[in-house]
């Protein structure tokens, strides 16, 4: 998979055996699923930009680390208050997120 940059569907890890996971080209893709990996200490996702769908990181008993790349980006959302959008950065980069965040046009004063 070093090579593949997009993935339609939701890809799965759940494997013994496997230290460290990256997937250098990765930009899109409809899901992650990383569970049950026991021996898995870190993986990384440098290139991630799209993830149409949900992040679950569970079971993992020897996880130390994980980066996934890419910026989040949160702009013109009348009814959405901007603090949501600034919390979600903060609790992505104390997770170890190594993008950038930003926001702007969104409800303010909430």
């Amino acid at each position: 998979l070093q090579g593949v940059a997009k993935i339609t569907g939701t890809l799965t890890i759940a494997v013994d055996g496997i230290d460290t996971i990256s997937l250098p080209s990765l930009e899109e893709i409809g899901g992650l699923s990383v569970q049950y990996s026991t021996a898995l200490t870190s993986f990384t996702l440098p290139a991630l930009i799209t993830m149409g769908g949900g992040l679950v990181v569970s079971g993992n008993t020897a996880l130390t680390s994980f980066t996934v790349g890419g910026d989040l980006s949160v702009y013109g959302n009348a009814a959405l208050c901007n603090s949501i959008a600034i919390a979600l950065g903060n609790q992505l980069t104390a997770a170890g997120w190594s993008g950038t965040g930003s926001s702007g046009g969104n409800k303010s004063g909430c």
